[in-house]
């Protein structure tokens, strides 16, 4: 072997060795590697944890500012400088101060009354005799009258539309003496009146719609000399009366509708003068009266139909100056009355009705009835605790006095039968 072989021989492990070293070092560059990728998703995690934190911090207070600031846009939707909580009206500038109560009467200065309220109340009187349509359209925030609402002797007054939400009346109702009111319509919200209800000579008065809320009235009720009425349509709601009802001298009504609903008069009922009143159609539910049932001078009356349910009378019956009545057969349930008079009824021929009449506490009138030929209907009756007076019955034949008389196991005060002068069987 030549020098050079050995030189070269001993030179390869060298190599190897070499290559060996650089493989170790392509390794330690691989690791390099791998750790600088690990720091940098180490750092990619911090940062978007930051972003999600920053971002979360700013939505919420974008929230919160928003709500305020929406809230406070509606707090004054009508821009009348009064917040919404304190405003009566939110939707409308004109109106803003809370409900309350004027204290004493109003008479005058109308306009003022409701300026800038939604509801207020009046602790007194309203006197409208004064008043125009305009002044009574001015009250429209009118929740309670404590005393009277009355309109009297006005000469202009036409319709009480400004009263609409009045609902309570602690005295009297008095309309009277109108002579322009049409109507009475703008009532429709009352359902309380503490006194007497009085609706008397308003001759242009067309209907009594408006008091449809009216249910139970312990005070009087009167109704007359209002010429247009017709009926008492209006009244339909009435149950109870606890004072009287007075239905007089209305020349246009031909009928009691209006009244189907009422079951009972504490007082007394008065229907008189009223000459185009055909029948008492309309007091069908009507069972007991208190006082006194006075039914006069009604020209056109031919029947008492209306008084079918009628069972009870505390007062004296009078059916008097009836000169087309012909028929009394509706009173047919009547078993009580306090006294009963049956007066110039030209054309009556019988009592053919009263057969259920059991009691008189009081006295018996049948005089001046020209046609009637008997009173023998009055068969069930057995006490008369009055006087007992039958008369000028000229087709009446006098011994069904005498027929009468011996029925009764409680016999009258005192007794008269004369001038009965129709022939007997």
């Amino acid at each position: 072997m030549t020098l050079l072989n050995l030189v070269l021989l001993a030179c390869t492990p060298h190599h190897a060795d070499s290559a060996n070293d650089d493989s170790a070092a392509d390794a330690d560059t691989d690791t390099d590697t791998d750790a600088d990728t690990d720091t940098d998703t180490d750092t990619d995690t911090d940062t978007d944890t930051d972003t999600d934190t920053d971002t979360d911090t700013d939505t919420d207070t974008d929230t919160d500012t928003d709500t305020d600031t929406d809230t406070a846009a509606t707090d004054d939707a009508d821009g009348d400088g009064y917040a919404a909580t304190d405003d009566c009206d939110d939707s409308d500038p004109s109106v803003y101060l809370p409900a309350d109560e004027l204290a004493g009467d109003l008479r005058s200065a109308f306009a003022s009354f409701c300026e800038h309220r939604c509801e207020r109340r009046l602790g007194g009187t309203l006197d409208l005799g004064g008043a125009s349509d305009a002044d009574v359209a001015t009250l429209s925030c009118l929740t309670a009258v404590g005393g009277d609402l009355t309109v009297t002797s006005n000469p202009t007054v036409t319709k009480l539309d400004g009263l609409s939400a009045l609902g309570s009346v602690g005295g009297v109702l008095r309309l009277e003496y109108n002579d322009a009111l049409l109507s009475i319509a703008g009532l429709g919200a009352l359902t309380s009146i503490g006194g007497e209800v009085s609706l008397y000579h308003n001759p242009a008065l067309e209907s009594l719609h408006g008091l449809e809320g009216l249910v139970a009235l312990v005070g009087p009720v009167t109704i007359a000399e209002d010429d247009t009425l017709v009926d008492l349509s209006g009244l339909d709601s009435l149950a109870t009366v606890d004072d009287y009802v007075d239905v007089s001298l209305n020349p246009g009504i031909t009928s009691l509708a209006g009244l189907g609903n009422l079951s009972a008069v504490g007082s007394h009922l008065i229907l008189t003068g009223d000459e185009g009143l055909v029948t008492l159609a309309g007091l069908d539910s009507l069972a007991s009266v208190g006082g006194l049932v006075d039914i006069e001078s009604n020209p056109s009356l031919a029947d008492v139909d209306g008084l079918g349910g009628l069972v009870t009378v505390g007062g004296t019956v009078y059916l008097v100056d009836h000169p087309s009545l012909v028929d009394l057969s509706a009173l047919g349930a009547l078993e009580s009355v306090g006294g009963l008079y049956l007066d110039t009824a030209p054309a009556l021929p019988t009592l053919d009705g009263l057969q259920a009449l059991v009691t008189i506490d009081g006295d018996l009138g049948v005089t001046s009835n020209d046609v009637l030929v008997s009173i023998l209907e009055l068969s069930a009756l057995t006490a008369v605790t009055g006087q007992l007076d039958v008369h000028g019955n000229r087709r009446l034949c006098d011994e069904q006095v005498d027929t009468l008389l011996a029925q009764l196991t409680t016999s009258p005060t005192f007794v008269t039968h004369a001038t009965n002068s129709g022939a007997c069987p």
